[in-house]
């Protein structure tokens, strides 16, 4: 046999003893089932599963002779033609996973209780941070924040045109708030409830929608920290509708 090409072979997709049979042939020419398996030292059934399995592949071809089937090895450029065959079925599979993939991704996601963590530093994060849940596509969010901290960061005219964005894409904000002097105006899509600063301080902002929650920490160092996770969302959502209906 030429055992230098076995594990190439393997590699290709054979089995090791389809590759046996496949380089016997190569090397000493057509012989009978049983002449395979004698010289493959393999059993004749089981010569002949490997002998069905080439022909199947293109790499193996059968004959008779003498009232005898004969089987001979095909040309090794059908290998080609056997690794043209496999890509196929492979992007053919590719191609009908599609459905099925979505399909587990959502029962996977109903029981994927580890939540997704991730960090916006800085000022700038917090504009992604904010960015995002404007594109989230939710169609409502509860937040708490404290007018007096969020304006040491951004400016009157930003929180407009936030506001701005949020009212064009018709998302509906429930806001719990602190503000030192008047209360602030109410917007459109908007309802709010003003809670004393010295009882009830709000030192970061906290925003609920969808399966998210989003926390902001607008003094002292800017950063931002965001969570997806149904569970955690739906909880702080719930303790949103208690401090409003106690309110």
């Amino acid at each position: 046999m030429l055992p230098i090409y076995q594990t190439q072979l393997e590699n290709l997709g054979l089995t090791p003893s389809e590759v046996s049979v496949y380089l016997n042939l190569v090397q000493f020419g057509p012989g009978t089932a049983s002449e395979v398996a004698q010289r493959c030292n393999l059993n004749r059934s089981t010569a002949y599963v490997q002998l069905s399995s080439l022909i199947n592949d293109g790499l193996v071809n059968n004959y008779k002779l003498k009232k005898k089937t004969c089987f001979s090895a095909e040309s090794p450029k059908h290998l080609e033609r056997f690794l043209e065959k496999k890509l196929h079925t492979i992007e053919d599979q590719i191609e009908e996973s599609g459905p099925l993939i979505e399909d587990l991704l959502k029962i996977f996601a109903k029981n994927d209780t580890k939540p997704s963590l991730r960090v916006f530093d800085g000022r700038d994060g917090l504009i992604t941070m904010g960015n995002e849940l404007l594109n989230s596509g939710v169609p409502e969010y509860y937040a708490a924040y404290s007018f007096d901290e969020i304006y040491a960061v951004f400016g009157q005219q930003e929180l407009a045109n936030y506001n701005e964005k949020r009212v064009a894409l018709g998302i509906f904000e429930h806001l719990l708030y602190n503000k030192s002097g008047r209360a602030a105006p109410k917007l459109p899509l908007q309802e709010q409830k003003r809670f004393p600063k010295d009882t009830f301080p709000f030192r970061a902002n906290i925003y609920v929608y969808g399966d998210t929650v989003s926390i902001a920490q607008t003094t002292g160092k800017i950063f931002g920290v965001s969570i997806k996770n149904e569970n955690v969302a739906n909880s702080f959502r719930s303790l949103f509708k208690l401090a409003w209906s106690e309110a």
